[in-house]
Formats: C-alpha cells, sequence, structure tokens
C-alpha cells in the first residue's frame, strides 16, 4: 500500500498547482488516496466472470475464424476479446494487489483500446456486404473506398487514445499535478472522437444500404435479403450500438478526467464497458459472419464465372454493380 500512498502523497503535494479541482476530482483523488490507483478494490467476481466469458468467447471465435478462413475475423474480434481477458485478468491481480500501479496502467490502456477491433470488425462487415449483395445499395460510394476510410481512421484512433494513454500513464507515474493527468487524458478523448465519427459514417452507410436493400424487395428484386440475412444485418447492427454506447462511455469517463469520477467509480466500467462490449461480441459470436455471410471471392472470378443461386439469379457474392440503386444488374 506504500507506493500508492506515495502516488497520492505527491499530488496532494502538487496542490498549489491544482487549485481549480472540480469537487468530483478531489473526492477521486481521496478514493485513490484510501483504495488505491483504481479508487476502489476491483470486485473479484466481476473480474472473473468477465475475464472467463471473453475468454471463452475468444476461443469460439478464433476456431470460427480458422475454421471458416476469416482471416479479417482473428484480426479483429477474437483478438480484441483476448485482449478483453487479458484487461480482465490485471484487475483480478488488481483485486489482490490493489496498490499496484503499473498493473492498473496497463488493463487501463488495454481496455480503452480493445474495441477499437470491434469496430474495425463492424467496419469490414459493412465493406464485405456491400461487395456481396452489391455496391449499388451504397452509391456512389465505392467498397473500394470504404476499406481504406475505415482503416484510416481506426489506425488514427488507436494511435492517438493509445498516445493519450501511455502520456496520461507516465504523468500519473511521475505524481503530476492532475490538471496535468488529466490534460494528457484529454488525448484520448480526441481518440474517441475519431472512433465516433467513424461509427457515424458507418451507421449512415448501413442505414442507407438496408432501406435500399428493403426499397428492392419490395419491388420484387433482392431476392438474397430473406429472413437470415435480415437477421444477421439486425444483429451486427445492434452490435455496433452497444460497441458505440461503450464509446460513449469512455469519451465521458476521459472527458471528466483520467483521475475523476466515472474513472473511480466500478459499477460504471462493469456496466457500460465490460457488459455492453460483452453483449456486442456475444451476438456476433453467436449470430457470426462465417455463418450468416459467404466469403467474398477475388473480383476477377466473380466477374469471369459468376455463380447461379437456387433462385436463378446472379449468387450475391458476384453483384458488384456500381450504377444507381434503381438498376438491378439481374433484372
Amino acid at each position: 500500500m506504500s507506493n500508492i500512498i506515495l502516488f497520492a502523497r505527491k499530488h496532494h503535494n502538487n496542490a498549489d498547482q491544482d487549485q481549480n479541482l472540480s469537487p468530483d476530482v478531489s473526492q477521486a483523488l481521496m478514493r485513490i488516496s484510501e483504495y488505491g490507483p483504481y479508487g476502489y478494490r476491483p470486485e473479484l467476481a466481476g473480474a472473473v466472470v468477465f475475464c472467463v466469458v471473453f475468454g471463452l468467447l475468444a476461443i469460439a471465435l478464433t476456431f470460427q475464424g480458422i475454421r471458416g478462413k476469416r482471416w479479417w475475423l482473428l484480426a479483429t474480434l477474437a483478438f480484441g476479446s483476448w485482449c478483453e481477458c487479458v484487461g480482465n485478468a490485471i484487475r483480478i491481480y488488481g483485486h489482490f494487489h490493489p496498490s499496484a500501479i503499473n498493473p492498473y496502467i496497463a488493463q487501463q490502456v488495454i481496455l480503452v483500446l480493445t474495441p477499437a477491433f470491434f469496430a474495425a470488425a463492424h467496419f469490414t462487415i459493412l465493406t464485405k456486404i456491400c461487395q456481396l449483395y452489391g455496391a449499388k445499395y451504397v452509391w456512389p460510394i465505392r467498397p473500394s473506398w470504404m476499406i481504406p476510410a475505415f482503416v484510416l481512421l481506426d489506425v488514427a484512433s488507436l494511435a492517438v487514445q493509445g498516445g493519450g494513454s501511455g502520456e496520461a500513464a507516465i504523468a500519473e507515474i511521475n505524481g503530476r499535478p492532475v490538471s496535468d493527468i488529466n490534460s494528457k487524458g484529454n488525448i484520448v478523448v480526441a481518440g474517441l472522437a475519431i472512433q465516433l465519427a467513424g461509427y457515424l459514417a458507418f451507421n449512415a452507410l448501413y442505414i442507407l444500404f438496408i432501406t435500399r436493400a428493403i426499397n428492392a424487395q419490395r419491388k420484387g428484386k433482392a431476392q438474397w435479403f430473406n429472413a437470415r440475412q435480415k437477421l444477421f444485418f439486425v444483429a451486427v447492427y445492434v452490435s455496433a450500438l452497444f460497441v458505440l454506447g461503450r464509446s460513449a462511455f469512455r469519451t465521458a469517463e476521459m472527458a471528466s478526467g483520467w483521475v475523476g469520477k466515472i474513472a473511480t467509480t466500478e459499477w460504471y466500467y462493469l456496466v457500460f464497458d465490460a457488459t455492453f462490449v460483452a453483449i456486442a461480441v456475444l451476438i456476433l459470436t453467436v449470430i457470426s459472419p462465417v455463418n450468416y455471410m459467404e466469403r467474398v471471392q477475388p473480383s476477377k472470378k466473380q466477374t469471369q464465372s459468376p455463380e447461379v443461386d437456387q433462385t436463378g439469379e446472379t449468387a450475391a457474392s458476384n453483384s458488384f454493380d456500381h450504377g444507381s440503386p434503381d438498376v438491378e444488374k439481374n433484372a
């Protein structure tokens, strides 16, 4: 406990530099002084439950990705779930060693960054369904533009969040004034804002795709848009909403300060982060892209040897029409 007492004293010794601390931040410092860097003693049950849940999800997703040869699934949902498992395992350690600063910072950085990999999964799914079922449903946007744009947003989000988390962590270890630590935490807010911007773009394109698919179906077209595919589309969207909700929570948390009320109150994390993310990943584990979405084949094969499905239409995986949404390639 001596490490965290020294840590808290450093901040109190810098009180002259923190004259404008809000009551919430002052109370957070008191909780840190009493309990450790978390501001509370991590509940063992919660940490164990989420460590096990994400571990099982990671195993299932790894199996699905390898079995279905969906390597992007391994790099996004599976990898993110492994990271969540590790982050919560560190919280188990934190229950027994609440005064250890470095493990606290490690789990904080891991759990802040990991959902970017889940965002990448949603972005990838949207791109692939456009390639599978017809780019005309998001015209004039081309699927070939989407992956680079979403990757750029996700990498930028990871870089900014990672840089901000690292700087805030270093400032925290060095016992810098709380105002300095929280200013570094604001960098994380910028990274989360980039992630939120990506999700806004995702939502706009996803809703556009579904709206046009419904209109096409009403005209007797888009026979691929059956009940099974609708279930998958709803699952992806609901999953994305949970990750979006988690990102909004983390934005509010970092906006209130790396050392603040939300960051030092455990139930916020358990409900709005761990639970939201677990539900988001569980949805796409049960209603998996491996089982509900065909693999995207190389475009050369698609244009040279189109397959015909059971309805007599060209298979959805071969629809790369970039024309007007009112033009059906196989009409």
